[in-house]
């Protein structure tokens, strides 16, 4: 039997396996192919087909680990995507050298042998942290709100098109529409990961509506590219027509200076 091509995908549902073309599923509508197209053209082949995958999971609610692998592909086209788009974004915080720093600062100046069992009585004495120590510290939290601020900084660019001035202070004082699109990033993000128990699923509804209002927000990005991309053909293709052409289909050489057409 013959193995089939990359153009189609099996399934397995039960002893029957339906051959389905890909965007060709319940999920899938003319909307979430074109969506697909422009993924592919104006970011990455991975992200296209991370969404591709994505509404294949949609569509089918019984599919296992549905939740898990759902998380995993929204998750990777939101933090992906911006940077591609708009790589002038900043990067995310150093925050684990900054701890690694600390912890390195902590350990020399033997605090932890200092603190050890404070906690468990109201009576303990202060402990005075080394110069060096704080300074860490310090650099832990200003590492931690650049970190915020990258993230919110993403999620500004895709909802509103636009890179706050201070990230950071934006970040704590959220505008609501990206605010809104940061919670339904955390909604995905919380099921990437295999839990210990047995977690119920979110509701249908739920799910449905979070990544419509993700789409809505790709829809305004990815239509931008795609307008600018147009515009540009349209440019080249106007300044083409306005050219002459020589016999062999080339544009005519400019007259020399002083050679042309006097205009009189």
């Amino acid at each position: 039997m013959t193995e089939p091509g990359p153009e189609v995908r099996t399934s397995l549902q039960g002893e029957r396996a339906a051959v389905q073309t890909p965007t060709d599923g319940p999920a899938w509508s003319p909307a979430r192919r074109d969506r697909r197209a422009r993924l592919a053209a104006a970011a990455s082949r991975d992200l296209a087909e991370l969404y591709e995958t994505a509404i294949d999971l949609l569509g089918d609610p019984d599919r296992p680990a549905r939740m898990l692998l759902l998380g995993h592909c929204m998750r990777e086209i939101i933090n992906r995507l911006p940077k591609i788009l708009n790589p002038e974004l900043p990067d995310p915080s150093g925050r684990t050298q900054a701890l690694e720093h600390l912890a390195a600062a902590w350990r020399a100046a033997g605090l932890g042998v200092r603190i050890v069992g404070s906690e468990e009585s109201t009576q303990a004495p202060d402990v005075s942290v080394p110069r060096a120590v704080a300074a860490a510290i310090e650099t832990v939290v200003a590492e931690f709100e650049l970190g915020q601020g990258a993230n919110y900084a993403k999620g500004s660019f895709l909802v509103q098109g636009v890179v706050p001035p201070d990230p950071v202070g934006a970040a704590r004082n959220p505008d609501p529409s990206v605010q809104a699109f940061l919670d339904s990033k955390r909604f995905f993000m919380r099921h990437t990961h295999a839990g210990d128990e047995d977690r119920q699923p979110p509701p249908e509804e739920e799910i449905q509506d979070r990544v419509s209002h993700f789409e809505q927000v790709l829809d305004a990005r990815l239509g931008d590219w795609w307008a600018v991309q147009a515009d540009v053909r349209d440019l080249v293709t106007r300044a083409n027509e306005r050219l002459p052409q020589t016999g062999g289909g080339r544009p005519a050489s400019a007259p020399a200076e002083g050679k042309g057409d006097s205009g009189d």
